[in-house]
């Protein structure tokens, strides 16, 4: 008998539903505009007049953070076990415990010649104007204030009219690569931010993933 072509997974919405180009990173989406929905509610999340109160109370806009290089990438870093008793043999429904979800995007920035973008990228640091300069340190210890109230990966899909946006909540550099300078070639920071929860909600899980769906009339709806 001939071999045959083989399965395939494709489905009619396969080509509306793939994730097309590196994104853009934003800092401080303002998700009360987001979760409105509607037809322009991305377009308000990210306008800079749009301005929203952070959790630490500081009065935040919607602002790219700037030229990326080489995409970016999230990770959920979720861990999960199963409970374990005498004479466990197999994976059991129910005894599963999830003791860690640990929500990440790593970029690596271009822009690092951007006094604003250094100082995000440090993590916890403290800064001092000069004339002509901005004196930026790194320090040991982390305050709220060196919190984002959010870092988002906004993505295009190919048949939405409307981005997927992933957002980490309460924010802040906790990996910073190096930094290497050479000839012929553009310097780049390699950044990994991490979401955090509230101490006031300590079990909020600090990732959200909005997904657009299909949107017709005044009102969003999907068919799979």
């Amino acid at each position: 008998m001939a071999i045959g072509n083989g399965l395939s997974a494709f489905r009619e919405v396969s080509p509306y539903n793939v994730i097309v180009d590196a994104g853009v990173i934003y800092k401080n989406v303002n998700l009360t505009e987001l979760r409105m929905g509607g037809s322009t509610a991305f377009a308000n999340a990210i306008d800079p007049d749009n301005t929203w109160v952070d959790p630490n109370g500081a009065t935040v806009a919607p602002a790219l953070m700037g030229l990326t290089r080489g995409g970016s990438r999230v990770r959920l870093n979720k861990e999960e076990r199963q409970v374990e008793f005498d004479s466990r043999r197999v994976n059991i429904k129910g005894m599963s415990r999830i003791d860690m979800i640990n929500p990440q995007i790593s970029t690596s920035v271009l822009e690092c010649g951007s006094q604003d973008i250094m100082e995000l990228s440090l993590g916890a640091s403290e800064t001092t104007e000069h004339i002509g300069w901005r004196e930026i340190i790194p320090q040991l210890y982390v305050e709220d204030t060196d919190y984002i109230g959010n870092i988002a990966l906004c993505a295009s899909i190919s048949g939405e009219r409307q981005p997927i946006v992933i957002v980490l909540s309460n924010a802040r550099a906790t990996e910073v690569g190096e930094m290497g300078f050479e000839d012929k070639s553009e310097a780049v920071m390699e950044l990994v931010f991490t979401g955090h929860a509230l101490p006031s909600a300590p079990l909020a899980v600090p990732i959200a993933y909005f997904v657009p769906v299909e949107y017709s009339g005044n009102a969003y709806s999907y068919t799979p």
